[in-house]
């Protein structure tokens, strides 16, 4: 056997942890998701719109 190729175990090893990668990411992503989704509705609400708030400098 080649010793420069990986062993089927060290491929799997590499595999899963990939996974968990990819799942600990996924997490990420969600949460970065609701967190925008809680700023936009936040700034939906906001009593001063951009245009207002323009306005109030220029004076």
């Amino acid at each position: 056997m080649d010793e420069k190729q990986p062993s089927l175990a060290s491929i799997r090893q590499q595999l899963e942890q990939l996974h968990q990668l990819q799942r600990e990411q996924s997490a990420q992503l969600e949460q970065w998701r609701s967190l925008k989704q809680t700023l936009e509705q936040t700034l939906q609400h906001w009593p001063y719109q951009p245009e207002q708030c323009a306005n109030l400098q220029k004076r």
